[in-house]
């Protein structure tokens, strides 16, 4: 075996039949390459077939190079002797490369835990101690968002067994099922934008991550992103119109005032009194509603964005932001309904709704929205570092630090 670089052809051909993450994907080099990063296709052979490919990114830094391995590699079938050939080889690579600093990021489980934060098998110890004893150093297990504003904790719901639409909607939690009933009720529709709407979709990611306080993309990422995944990304938003929405209450309401009038026996009192709680509730979405269409009139109006990115294995909801003025009319739902069906129907097993904290109190609300949908949660091994050079490394750092800089 040899570890050695490979065509973007054979990168391209192996990553979209075994690729697991978009991560690893010829669209994403693209992207890291307009982006301003070089990018170096490895791959191992096997008697002239290849068994495995990794795509590495890097940048220049004082006296040499930053490199990082992100989610990968891509096997075409995992083992443990594959796996321990590459990343001893890849030290080599880095060393002839001028790395200074690489940072792998494995795209291995470390543990499997259901929504509630109970753990479902062993830990993976046993990977984390194979790269500490090949000179990788691992940066340790956390909760949270790291400074990179990632997590290492990604929930995902396996949708494999599952064949249309009605099966879906019965996996979510209950209080999932009623979210995305409602939006159905409501009259709200999901479609994809084009590349000239792409400032709407910047607008709610730009309000969200000012109220949340986190960092978004400039629209120019955005954009770059649209034209490298092509058809494989969709950035979806969900509209309504208002005077629709008015209609939907109104048909609602006569619904449950003609069951309320049929209802003539003392017996189902009890549901005399759940229709009637229901309608209170429809009478005053109702006003809401006339207040909602005098304010913004009987145009569409967006109420939420999400970009997703489809693989040959898996769904991953990427990046969103919804308008809090709208927060009642559960549009995220409605979104991430839609694209769990067309995954469904592409064929694709895994959803992954990327990242959450790992803190099962009932403090992270993000965790929160994501348990309507009834998935599981996975703990990844965490980032290791690797210096090919390493007393040039500590070198630097400090004369950098005498220096000021960062």
């Amino acid at each position: 075996m040899e570890l050695s670089l490979i065509s973007k052809e054979e990168f391209t051909a192996f990553a979209n039949q075994y690729a697991r993450t978009f991560l690893q994907s010829p669209e994403m080099e693209g992207l890291l390459e307009a982006s301003g990063w070089d990018c170096h296709l490895l791959g191992i052979h096997k008697t002239g077939e290849l068994e495995l490919v990794a795509l590495l990114i890097s940048k220049p830094m004082t006296g040499g190079h930053h490199f990082e391995l992100q989610y990968g590699p891509v096997y075409k079938d995992e083992n443990d002797a594959l796996e321990s050939f590459f990343y001893e080889a890849l030290k080599g690579y880095l060393k002839r490369e001028n790395c200074l600093e690489f940072l792998a990021i494995p795209n291995v489980d470390y543990q499997r835990f259901n929504d509630r934060g109970e753990a479902e098998g062993p830990a993976n110890d046993a990977f984390i101690d194979k790269l500490k004893k090949l000179g990788y150093s691992h940066q340790g297990l956390e909760n949270g968002y790291n400074s990179r504003g990632e997590s290492t904790w990604h929930y995902l719901k396996d949708l494999s067994a599952l064949e249309n639409e009605k099966q879906l909607l019965k996996s979510y939690s209950k209080d999932g099922q009623y979210s995305v009933k409602r939006t159905q009720q409501f009259g709200i529709r999901v479609r994809a934008l084009a590349k000239d709407e792409l400032s709407v979709f910047k607008n709610i990611t730009e309000q969200t991550s000012e109220r949340r306080g986190y960092n978004d993309h400039d629209l120019a990422y955005y954009e770059r992103l649209f034209e490298s995944f092509s058809d494989r990304a969709e950035f979806l938003v969900a509209e309504i119109n208002f005077s629709d929405y008015k209609a939907s209450i109104e048909k609602r309401i006569d619904e449950l005032e003609t069951k309320i009038a049929a209802i003539n026996s003392p017996r189902k009192e009890k549901q005399r009194k759940e229709f009637e709680d229901q309608l209170r509730t429809q009478k005053v979405r109702h006003e809401e509603a006339i207040e909602l269409l005098e304010k913004h009139g009987a145009e569409d109006i967006v109420l939420a964005g999400s970009l997703f990115i489809y693989g040959p294995n898996e769904t991953t909801y990427l990046f969103s932001g919804s308008l809090e003025a709208f927060k009642k009319l559960y549009a995220p739902f409605a979104i991430q309904h839609e694209v769990m069906k067309k995954s469904i129907a592409a064929g694709i097993p895994s959803y992954n709704f990327f990242g959450v904290q790992g803190v099962f109190d009932g403090t992270d609300g993000v965790l929160h929205f994501k348990q309507n949908f009834a998935g599981y949660v996975v703990q990844k091994v965490a980032y290791f570092n690797y210096y090919p050079s390493p007393a040039k490394f500590k070198l630097l750092q400090a004369t950098k630090k005498l220096l000021g800089r960062k």
